[in-house]
């Protein structure tokens, strides 16, 4: 009788620590600012006949 709630006791102790953590947080902070990235005074050659000098490129991401 003794061994059996023994046994049982290491069955549930065992079970309850491998469902201790199912999932691992992701660490630090949340970044949620939209990718949005300009360059200014910037020379654009749009093709071989258009340069845009100062012109600013915008990159949404």
């Amino acid at each position: 009788m003794k061994k059996r709630l023994v046994l049982l006791l290491g069955v549930l102790v065992s079970a309850m620590a491998a469902r201790a953590q199912e999932t691992f947080p992701i660490n630090g902070t949340q970044d949620d600012r939209p990718g949005l990235y300009a360059f200014t005074n910037a020379t654009i050659v749009a093709d071989p006949q258009t340069t845009l000098e100062n012109a600013t490129l915008v990159i949404r991401d």
